[in-house]
C-alpha cells in the first residue's frame, strides 16, 4: 500500500507546501513518522515521510547536506519540515541539497500538528488497503465463475489477467493444460521454466510450491492436489514479487483447479450429455425462446449471446470430442458440444460419420477450431479439416451449424484444413444470416473490383467476362462479341481473375461470377442492365 508524494499537497486542511524536491512528487509514501534524530537512516526500512522539526538538526551547512544524503540513501520517500518552533524557516541549503537528489521536501505549518499528516497518510492507506480487499474478492468471484462457465483455462485466464502476469497449468507428465496469454512464445517459454525449475528442486511429496528469481522475473509454481494425488502444477510469473493480494488469488486459483481437475468422470459424462442435449433443441428448435436462458445460463452462456459453430472432421470421433472440450477449456471459452460419431446430427441430419460440431461465443470460435485441429493432428492419420460458421445469436444456432458444416465439406472436398463460411463470398450471402439481401450487393461481393477498374481506366473487364462466360468459355466467340483478338481477352480474364482472386477454370468460381452477374442485372436501375 502506498500512495505518491503529491497526494499530500491535495489535502488543504494540511496546508503543506512543496519547498524543494518537486521532481520527486511521484515517490511513493508507505508510512509517515516523526524522527528527531540526526541520522534516522538506520531506522528506515524505505518508502517514509520522515516529519522532522530541525530540532537535532547540525547547525553547518555540510552535515545538513549529508543529514539529506543519508534519507536519500536510506529510502525515503520525502522529508517533512516544521516550521516555527525551532526554525522560523527551513535551511537554504538543506532545500539545495535536496533539490539536487530530487527528495522532496514539505514545509509543514506550525499550524499543522505531525499527529494530523500522520492521521491523513494512514487514512488513505487504509482505504487503499480496503480497496484492494474489495477488488480481490471481486477476482476470487469472477474466478469462481470462470470455472464453473469455463473450467481450466477461464481460471487460468482469470489469474493472468487479475495479476498482470503469464499463468499456465501443466500436467505431471508436462503437457500444457492451459496457458495465458495462448498463441504467445512467452507461454512457451514459461513451460520450460517451470520444467526446469521441477527437474532441479525435485520438490518431495504431492503438496509442494516453489519460488525462483531470474533475469525473467519472479516465479512461482504450486501443485494441484486433492485426495492426496497431484494432478498438476500451477505457474505464475510476474516481473516482480506478487503483492499478497496476488498470491492470495494464486492460492484461491489453485484450489479451484485442483477441484476441477479432480471431477469425476461420471459427472463429466453427464455435463457432456446435457451439453450435446441443448445443442439438438437449440437446433431443432426444440426449446421456447423464452426458456433458453435458464438452460443455458449456467454454462456461461446467454440466449441473445452472438456465437458461431464450428464442425471438425478426425479419423477418431470419441478423441475429436475430448480434444474440443480440452481446446475450449484452454482458451477459457463457454460451449456446447455434440460429437456425432456415426450417430444423427445436432441439426438432426444423417449420419455424420467422425464430426464434431461445437458452439463458442463469436470471437471464440476461430481460436477454439484453431486449437481443436492442433490437438487431433497425428502424423500417422489423415489430417483434420475445420468448417466455421457465421455469428449468430444462440437462439438461432441451427444457421452456423449448416453453415459450419457447409464450410466442412467444402474444407474435406477440396483438401483444405479449414474454410469459414464467411470468406465464402457469393454463398455467405445467399445462405448466411443476411440471406435475402439486395441483388446488388449480392453483386458487388464479386464484381465491385471489376467494376473500379473499368471506371478509372474505361475499361471492358465486365463486358469482357460476361461474354466469355455466356459463350461457355470458348475464346474466339466470346473475343469476336467483344470485338478483340483472343489473345487480348485471354488478358483481360487474367486480370479478372487476379482482381477477385478467383479463377475461371473452378467450376465453384464460374457459378459465383453467373450468379452475380444476374444479380447485378436484377439489381440495375429501371430501364438499364447492370452491365451497359
Amino acid at each position: 500500500m502506498a500512495m505518491p508524494v503529491g497526494w499530500l499537497l491535495t489535502r488543504s486542511h494540511l496546508g503543506l507546501r512543496a519547498a524543494a524536491g518537486r521532481a520527486g512528487l511521484d515517490r511513493e509514501v508507505h508510512w509517515a513518522h516523526a524522527i528527531e534524530l540526526d541520522d534516522p537512516a538506520p531506522w528506515l526500512t524505505g518508502g517514509e515521510l520522515v516529519l522532522t522539526t530541525g530540532l537535532r538538526l547540525p547547525a553547518d551547512p555540510e552535515p545538513r547536506r549529508e543529514y539529506i544524503a543519508r534519507l536519500d540513501g536510506g529510502g525515503a520517500a520525502a522529508l517533512g519540515f516544521g516550521v516555527g518552533l525551532s526554525h522560523p524557516a527551513i535551511p537554504a541549503d538543506l532545500l539545495d541539497a535536496a533539490e539536487e537528489r530530487g527528495l522532496p521536501v514539505l514545509e509543514v505549518p506550525l499550524a499543522t500538528p505531525f499527529a494530523a499528516v500522520t492521521r491523513a497518510v494512514a487514512d488513505r492507506l487504509a482505504d487503499e488497503r480496503m480497496r484492494e480487499i474489495q477488488q480481490t474478492v471481486r477476482h476470487q468471484e469472477r474466478m469462481a465463475r470462470a470455472a464453473i462457465e469455463s473450467g481450466v483455462g477461464g481460471v487460468v485466464r482469470t489469474l493472468a489477467r487479475s495479476t498482470g502476469g503469464q499463468a499456465l497449468v501443466v500436467s505431471p507428465g508436462g503437457a500444457v493444460l492451459a496457458a495465458e496469454p495462448r498463441d504467445d512464445p512467452r507461454s512457451a517459454g514459461l513451460a520450460g521454466r517451470v520444467a526446469a525449475e521441477l527437474a532441479r528442486r525435485r520438490p518431495p511429496g504431492v503438496r509442494f510450491a516453489l519460488t525462483a528469481d531470474d533475469e525473467h522475473g519472479h516465479l512461482i509454481v504450486q501443485s494441484l492436489a486433492a485426495a492426496s494425488v497431484r494432478r498438476g502444477c500451477l505457474a505464475l510469473a510476474t516481473p516482480r514479487a506478487p503483492a499478497p493480494a496476488d498470491r492470495l488469488l494464486l492460492s484461491h486459483a489453485a484450489s479451484l483447479l485442483a477441484l476441477e481437475l479432480e471431477r469425476p468422470r461420471d459427472a463429466r459424462a453427464v455435463e457432456r450429455r446435457v451439453r450435446a442435449t441443448l445443442l439438438r433443441l437449440l437446433a431443432e428448435g426444440g426449446l421456447d425462446p423464452a426458456a433458453v436462458d435458464a438452460h443455458v445460463l449456467p454454462l456461461g452462456l446467454r440466449g441473445d449471446q452472438r456465437v458461431a459453430a464450428f464442425a471438425g472432421y478426425a479419423a477418431d470421433a470419441r478423441s475429436a470430442a475430448a480434444a474440443a472440450e480440452e481446446a475450449c477449456a484452454r482458451i477459457g471459452a463457454p460451449y456446447l458440444l455434440d460429437a456425432a460419431d456415426g450417430a444423427r446430427g445436432a441439426d438432426g441430419g444423417a449420419d455424420r460419420g467422425g464430426e464434431t460440431v461445437v458452439v463458442v461465443p463469436a470471437g471464440d470460435a476461430a481460436d477454439a477450431a484453431r486449437e481443436w485441429a492442433a490437438l487431433v493432428r497425428t502424423d500417422a492419420g489423415p489430417p483434420p479439416h475445420v468448417g466455421i460458421g457465421a455469428a449468430a445469436a444462440l437462439r438461432d444456432v441451427a444457421a452456423s451449424l449448416r453453415q459450419a458444416r457447409f464450410a466442412l465439406r467444402m474444407a474435406r472436398d477440396e483438401g483444405r484444413p479449414s474454410v469459414d463460411f464467411a470468406e465464402l463470398g457469393v454463398f455467405s450471402l445467399l445462405f448466411g444470416e443476411r440471406a435475402g439481401v439486395s441483388a446488388a450487393a449480392v453483386a458487388a461481393a464479386v464484381l465491385d473490383p471489376l467494376v473500379a477498374h473499368d471506371g478509372a481506366r474505361n475499361g471492358e473487364l465486365l463486358a469482357s467476362l460476361d461474354a466469355f462466360l455466356r459463350h461457355n468459355g470458348t475464346w474466339e466467340a466470346a473475343a469476336a462479341e467483344v470485338g478483340v483478338h483472343r489473345h487480348t481477352l485471354r488478358h483481360r480474364m487474367r486480370r479478372v481473375e487476379e482482381l477477385t482472386g478467383r479463377r475461371l477454370d473452378s467450376a465453384r468460381d464460374r457459378a459465383e461470377f453467373l450468379i452475380a452477374l444476374a444479380a447485378r442485372d436484377v439489381g440495375a436501375p429501371p430501364g438499364r442492365t447492370g452491365r451497359s
